[in-house]
């Protein structure tokens, strides 16, 4: 178990067991494209208090365990050749995965612990389910997906805008035809389903 502060710059792959965030954290392996994995627990010292950023260039970042599941994180940023995800993410705040995005188990995003929070969630690409469910908690803070394929379903909860960017939609565990809220779109979307918007 460790207690991190500032900036880690990493010189090689590297594995956690349970974190804390001492202050808001940057891990950065990017200069040689090291994968980090959290193999354990991530959680800040105060809710909302502490924020993380993990930059692993084309390595692999893998969450492992929960983020925030004890004392949610202020927000998390994560970038690497791909990100895992193996259970849930709490925030008081932002949520940003800047690359694509597997799937360990059906999970939850919540950005909105504290019921005040409204921190957006934005995927900038596509996300791969396999058979799990996805369901984002924003409150009133805005959703960005850029895909989806899964067996699981999806659900969206929020009272802010959803943007689809470009990219594949395959949901096919959820209703039929699978059902969008009010959404604003961009570029190509391709579906793998019968699907309604703005009911």
């Amino acid at each position: 178990a460790v207690t991190t502060n500032g900036t880690l710059t990493l010189g090689q792959a590297t594995t956690y067991g349970a974190v804390t965030l001492g202050s808001t954290t940057t891990i950065d392996s990017s200069g040689v494209n090291g994968a980090i994995d959290f193999a354990s627990t991530v959680n800040a010292t105060t809710a909302g208090g502490q924020g993380l950023t993990v930059s692993a260039g084309t390595g692999a970042v893998t969450f492992g365990n929960a983020v925030g599941g004890t004392t949610a994180l202020a927000s998390l940023t994560a970038t690497g050749g791909t990100i895992t995800l193996d259970a849930g993410v709490s925030t008081d705040g932002g949520q940003t995965y800047n690359s694509a995005v597997t799937l360990g188990n059906t999970l939850t995003l919540n950005s909105n612990v504290n019921a005040t929070a409204n921190g957006a969630i934005d995927f900038a690409a596509a996300i791969t389910g396999g058979t799990h469910s996805l369901t984002l908690t924003s409150g009133s803070g805005a959703q960005t997906l850029s895909g989806i394929t899964t067996s699981g379903n999806l659900t969206l909860t929020t009272t802010g805008t959803v943007t689809l960017d470009a990219g594949s939609y395959t949901i096919t565990g959820g209703a039929t035809p699978y059902v969008f809220g009010a959404v604003t779109t961009n570029g190509t979307l391709t579906l793998g389903q019968a699907t309604t918007y703005g009911a």
